[in-house]
């Protein structure tokens, strides 16, 4: 964020996110997937994390 001149990449993962293993965690994905709302986009929002 400092020095983005400095960045060569970025490695983004998503290995966790099949259908089958869906659970508690993904509630607020899976609503905001039926019925996209601001209050749903707020809920996502606070489960991103850069770590």
């Amino acid at each position: 964020m400092h020095a983005p001149k400095r960045v060569r990449g970025l490695i983004v993962r998503n290995d966790d996110v099949y259908e089958d293993q869906y659970g508690p965690k993904y509630a607020p994905l899976e609503r905001f997937w039926e019925k996209p709302t601001e209050k749903g986009k707020a809920e996502l929002a606070e489960a991103v994390s850069d770590a």
